[in-house]
């Protein structure tokens, strides 16, 4: 259960959607395109899990930038241990396509992800490959 919520954070979020360059100057508050960056996701978004019988509890906040790019980071809690993570990188739409390219993060392995998830939004609920995140 861990991991599929962390692949969720992680994707697109880290999981979803380069090559980890540093930023120069003002790239960083240059708008990407509309047509392959939905305005609607632009914020940050919330998902909490926690299990039926309390034993564990997950939140992942993922923050969407008009400029393309993505922060995801997120806390798993149970009753011996606390584990936080943290991943970033760009992201772009596509129809209900979200694509997110992983450029950084705690867990190497995820560093180059580039994952695909189907999402829609209603509101201030986005469901991203059937998980609900709230905008926050």
């Amino acid at each position: 259960m861990k991991t599929t919520f962390r692949m969720v954070g992680m994707m697109l979020i880290a999981v979803l959607f380069s090559v980890g360059l540093a930023s120069c100057g003002d790239d960083d508050d240059e708008t990407e395109d509309p047509a392959t960056h939905d305005s609607s996701l632009v914020g940050t978004w919330v998902n909490v899990e926690t299990a039926s019988d309390g034993s564990w509890t997950e939140t992942v906040e993922v923050t969407f930038s008009a400029n393309g790019k993505y922060e995801n980071k997120g806390v798993y809690e149970d009753s011996e241990e606390k584990e936080t993570f943290k991943s970033g990188g760009r992201w772009s739409t596509s129809g209900n396509i979200l694509t997110i390219e992983c450029t950084y993060s705690d867990d190497a392995d995820e560093v180059g992800e580039v994952t695909n998830a189907v999402y829609s939004i209603n509101g201030k609920t986005c469901l991203i490959n059937g998980e609900t995140f709230t905008k926050k």
